[in-house]
């Protein structure tokens, strides 16, 4: 069952267009609690692992993590 997942360039719109609704990246850096340089280090980044959690969040993506699996070996 595949999940609604966002790609890199669908999250660096999501950012992006959060950044324009809170008027300047200033703004937005604000609201996050970074500074302009950071948030301008994570949107150069281009990938949506460059992003903070509490970008991310602030933006409205939320991100899910698969549970951690295990397995046996069969030689130790």
């Amino acid at each position: 069952m595949k999940r609604n997942t966002l790609t890199d360039i669908d999250v660096h719109r999501i950012v992006s267009h959060a950044i324009n609704k809170a008027g300047t990246a200033q703004a937005f850096a604000d609201r996050v609690g970074i500074s302009k340089s950071a948030l301008s280090r994570q949107r150069n980044a281009r990938t949506a692992r460059g992003y903070t959690p509490e970008v991310l969040l602030a933006a409205g993506v939320k991100v899910h993590q698969p549970p951690r699996e295990y397995y046996l070996m069969d030689e130790v």
